[in-house]
């Protein structure tokens, strides 16, 4: 009897939901750590940076600090230091879109002759006041990344402050005046950062599903030869004889299943779900009504498209192929045992081949 296997390879896209030109864009999610300078900072002439690196799916930890030691004309000083550690979670996946932050921050200052908006700190106009500060805050933010590199991201806060301070007469030396503790609640944050990334993102190749190879039985034959001799010696040869291989043939169908965002159940009636099933169940019968062909194994190789991390994308490709896998054993009982799950991560090729195909993408 002929043997036939039957491989089935499902290619399963992330979502139906339409993409915006932003989000295509931002496929350069950084995976590495990341550091940044607050523009806002820069143009004050106060020196920073920051580096932050994403902890889990949705989380990330940025750690920002500042320096300013310079006196300016007139005896105005503004010069502090500040550490402000602060943690992010995204809404979507860390590194990416909108997020909302809870911070700490610390420092020391000493600031006279410096006019701030809003009448805030009205004894800094006339006075010199040093001393240390501490306090934290929650703020808002987004991000945007338009390279592999590059990216840029803002971010607004408010909190709490308490300012330990020591006043003075005069902005360079002058006598002490008095001393105490302010609280103050309002912004704590305010930020146009450009980030840029380093490292590079490792692209994983799909595994290529290892063919099944059936095992060939040796069978012998036995021929009797009968040579005569005087009449009284008979001879009987044995002939080994190997039949041919079995022949093994591969069929797949690649399937473009759509999914509710970030899930992975089979659901038959969404989008244009029921038509691609059609297509494997057919292909599945055609070879079953064969009666020359037997099913050797079926494979179901998952992917998800390449937008978000790499290990979601890995875990996500197999939970899918897994629902593939569960929906056919539904189908046919019989064959349940001869399904397997390969987890193919990120689709790149698909990927690539939807972009050029699609008119629409500008070049």
């Amino acid at each position: 009897m002929k043997k036939k296997t039957l491989f089935i390879i499902g290619c399963l896209c992330c979502c139906v939901l339409p993409m915006k030109a932003q989000e295509q864009s931002d496929k350069n999610v950084p995976e590495k750590w990341n550091i940044k300078s607050n523009l806002l900072y820069d143009a004050t002439g106060t020196i920073n940076l920051g580096f932050e690196l994403p902890l889990a799916e949705r989380w990330s930890l940025d750690v920002s600090g500042n320096y300013n030691g310079w006196n300016w004309k007139d005896n105005r000083k503004w010069k502090h230091w500040m550490a402000q550690p602060e943690v992010r979670l995204w809404t979507r996946q860390a590194l990416r879109g909108h997020f909302f932050a809870l911070h700490a921050l610390g420092g020391q200052y000493n600031i006279g002759n410096v006019h701030f908006p809003f009448g805030l700190f009205k004894d800094l106009r006339d006075y010199r006041h040093d001393g240390w500060y501490a306090g934290g805050g929650i703020g808002y933010g987004y991000r945007w990344n338009f390279s592999r590199r590059w990216g840029m991201e803002a971010e607004a806060a408010v909190g709490y402050v308490r300012f330990d301070y020591k006043s003075y007469e005069c902005f360079t030396c002058g006598e002490f005046l008095n001393n105490g503790t302010r609280n103050y609640v309002g912004p704590t944050k305010l930020a146009v950062s450009l980030v840029y990334r380093f490292g590079k993102k490792a692209r994983r190749e799909a595994p290529v599903p290892v063919p099944y190879i059936a095992p060939v039985d040796t069978v012998y034959r036995t021929d009797t030869v009968f040579i005569e001799k005087r009449d009284t010696v008979v001879l009987r040869e044995e002939v080994k004889e190997v039949p041919a291989a079995p022949v093994i043939i591969t069929r797949s169908e690649q399937l473009h299943l759509r999914y509710k965002q970030g899930n992975s159940d089979i659901l038959p009636t969404f989008s244009t779900n029921a038509g691609e099933l059609s297509r494997v169940r057919a292909m599945i019968d055609e070879v079953k009504s064969d009666k020359d062909a037997q099913i050797k194994r079926i494979v179901v190789l998952g992917y998800a498209s390449p937008e978000g991390n790499e290990d979601s994308n890995l875990a996500l490709s197999t939970r899918r192929a897994t629902g593939l896998r569960n929906y056919l054993a539904s189908q046919y009982p019989a064959q349940a045992d001869l399904l397997t799950v390969v987890p193919g991560g990120e689709d790149w090729a698909g990927l690539l081949e939807a972009v050029e195909k699609d008119l629409l993408v500008p070049e």
